[in-house]
């Protein structure tokens, strides 16, 4: 199920997706293909919510209990930060 959406640019699109093709789903072609990148995390939590491209190369997915994952290659690699955020 897709989650959410971001689009940075009419060529780069990022889809937030959960179950069993969980992870973010990225196309730099328009649409024309897409590749499923996973999130930090255990693949059968559902902890991330929403995603947001500023760029082509620069993300960030957020979830709940304060779950927030960055990328900077175009969505390939994620990386998760602290937020300090509890509950």
């Amino acid at each position: 199920m897709v989650l959410d959406v971001a689009c940075p640019s009419q060529l780069a699109c990022y889809a937030l997706n959960s179950g069993a093709q969980g992870g973010v789903w990225v196309t730099s072609g328009g649409g024309v293909t897409w590749t499923r990148h996973k999130l930090p995390g255990k693949s059968a939590e559902p902890v991330y919510e929403a995603i947001d491209f500023r760029t082509e190369l620069t993300g960030w997915a957020i979830g709940s209990s304060g779950k927030i994952a960055k990328a900077t290659d175009g969505g390939v690699t994620w990386v998760a930060q602290v937020s300090g955020a509890r509950g």
